[in-house]
């Protein structure tokens, strides 16, 4: 097909801006097909930005079989590191042991697929609920994880004595061994997000393809016609017929479905997933730099993650039947975790008023009858659904690490009911942040002290800037027409002129959107109304917000952060 009749293509609709959504728009994009990107919230704000930021190859699912689904996690894990070392970095993760045997039974039933029989069911739940794994059976499931990674970026499996130097400080009286092994961690899942709409705009611009994100927007379908209205109800209205449908809403998928009027078996099953996040000095010391993944008594697993100078704990695994946007952690849930990190690090001694927030969401996992949660499969799904002749693809399942790879497979399929041939990949294809990226530290503390030099800001500012948007900081910076002496964003180290273009050229619609999911202040315990009030007057300026409704918005803001997160502004 050539370039004029894919520009007469009509656009393909994705429905859903989180890594699966954002995923699949790179994809067609950079195939030159145009797309148009509709979420009735933000970008990344269901479970992309509710996950516990691990980009894994799925340790765990090996004990259920999911061979495929380890080896293609493990696969992504490589690429996406590459990709976004800005984002991505290696994380060395432990797994306190109590004794030498156990659960190599329970670990077969599961491996085999017995344990989901009916009949056997109840009896694995009941006489196994409390019977932990021991190292023999750990070192033998990360022998074959090194086995399946192979790549020379990460570290192989180790193991470790409890108390040892380097390694974490869990409970000596309780755990004997640490079987350590390699995974990475993502800083900003909703900065990963919006990196790959931002290449899809950039490659669309480059093969003149049309391509556009809609946030806040409710969709309906009429026959083959979509309408598209703004959830604030403007009056505003478009109107199209798209050439397919992509459902990649996740956890709302089977709303999403309702809502088009298409009838369609129960796809989804989804589970709330809950962490808070601590400052404590006395855990970040126990830590140190890597992370901790242990099986509860209960026979969860929990882990305690750094997270800049806090640390991050997750997570629960409980059945949600509600409207996944109304997930918050539970008293319950915060209570458990800080037991079993209590239970972890005794020493510690983590108290309520250590949680600096907490947050929630729905896993978007596929329905299913399995008893315990843990056991559902991880894995993805294309399912396809057709009305008066429009296809629509829900995708069922995926998360972060394996998001790009279920892009592609969707993009495929499109693709292929088209009739239009792949003619570009993002296999190999850098992020924006991490484009001719340093190859080394050396190479990195020289670009980082070149743009210092550049724009006469102070080792602080360039880290910031780095940490949020990498190598583009020094684009940014460029086209922010960035001046030493400019005033900067209360509490951070941001310049306002970088704060004004992340208004401008990443799809901000309100204050939410920059505190949340574009500049991160979110996690800052600094956060503050001062900074608050500069945040709204950027989006008066840049015509967003009206300059009476600023502190309607500012209040909204301050409830929502406090209600959904459990975070209180500083005076």
């Amino acid at each position: 097909m050539s370039k004029q009749e894919k520009s007469n293509l009509n656009p393909v609709l994705i429905l859903g801006a989180g890594i699966n959504g954002a995923a699949t728009a790179r994809e067609l994009a950079l195939n030159g097909v145009p797309v148009i990107v509709v979420d009735c919230a933000d970008l990344a704000s269901g479970a992309t930005s509710r996950s516990s930021r691990l980009i894994h190859g799925g340790l765990r699912y090996l004990e259920y079989g999911e061979i495929r689904l380890v080896r293609e996690s493990l696969g992504e894990r490589i690429r996406l590191l590459e990709s976004a070392p800005h984002l991505i970095f290696p994380l060395r993760l432990f797994i306190p042991l109590r004794r030498r045997w156990g659960g190599l039974l329970l670990s077969l039933l599961n491996f085999s697929g017995l344990a989901h029989w009916n009949r056997l069911r109840k009896f694995v739940d009941s006489w196994f609920k409390k019977k932990d794994r021991g190292m023999w059976l750990v070192r033998l499931g990360l022998w074959f994880y090194d086995r399946f990674a192979r790549d020379n970026l990460f570290d192989t499996h180790s193991v470790h004595r409890v108390g040892s130097s380097d390694v974490p400080q869990v409970a000596a009286e309780t755990y004997r061994w640490l079987c350590a092994y390699s995974d990475a961690r993502i800083t900003y899942p909703e900065r990963f997000v919006l990196e790959y709409l931002i290449d899809a705009r950039d490659a669309a611009q480059n093969v003149g393809s049309h391509f556009e994100v809609l946030t806040y927007r409710r969709t309906e379908l009429n026959g083959r016609e979509v309408r598209i209205s703004h959830t604030s109800d403007d009056g505003k209205t478009r109107c199209f017929r798209p050439s397919m449908v992509v459902n990649a809403t996740g956890a709302w998928g089977d709303l999403t479905l309702s809502d088009l009027k298409i009838d369609e078996k129960k796809l989804f099953g989804g589970t709330k997933g809950s962490h808070i996040i601590v400052n404590s000095v006395v855990l970040e010391k126990a830590i140190g730099n890597a992370g901790v993944y242990s099986e509860t008594p209960d026979g969860r697993m929990v882990f305690v993650l750094p997270f800049g100078k806090a640390v991050l704990i997750g997570t629960t695994d409980i059945r949600f039947e509600d409207r996944p946007e109304k997930a918050v952690a539970s008293q319950e849930e915060i209570e458990y975790l800080l037991e079993m990190t209590n239970t972890l690090f005794p020493n510690v001694k983590l108290e309520r008023n250590d949680i600096a927030m907490h947050y929630s969401g729905v896993r978007p996992l596929p329905n299913s009858a399995e008893s315990q949660t843990s056991a559902i499969s991880r894995g993805q799904k294309i399912q396809l659904t057709s009305q008066d002749g429009l296809k629509i693809f829900t995708m069922v399942g995926g998360k972060l690490t394996t998001g790009r790879l279920f892009g592609e497979q969707v993009a495929d399929r499109v693709l292929a009911e088209l009739g239009i041939p792949r003619t570009g990949n993002t296999k190999n294809r850098p992020l924006p942040g991490g484009t001719s990226y340093p190859t080394d530290e050396q190479h990195l503390k020289s670009r980082k002290e070149k743009m210092q030099a550049q724009y006469s800001l102070v080792e602080e500012q360039v880290a910031e800037l780095w940490e949020l948007f990498g190598i583009c900081s020094e684009h940014i910076c460029a086209a922010s027409h960035l001046i030493a002496d400019g005033d900067l964003l209360n509490g951070t180290n941001l310049p306002l002129a970088v704060v004004n273009h992340v208004v401008q050229k990443e799809w901000v619609t309100n204050l939410s959107d920059i505190v949340e999911r574009r500049l991160m202040l979110l996690y800052r315990p600094s956060l503050s109304r001062k900074c608050l009030e500069q945040l709204a007057e950027c989006l008066v300026t840049a015509g967003k917000l009206n300059s009476l409704c600023v502190e309607k918005q500012i209040a909204e803001t301050v409830n929502r952060l406090e209600t959904i997160y459990g975070k209180k502004i500083v005076s």
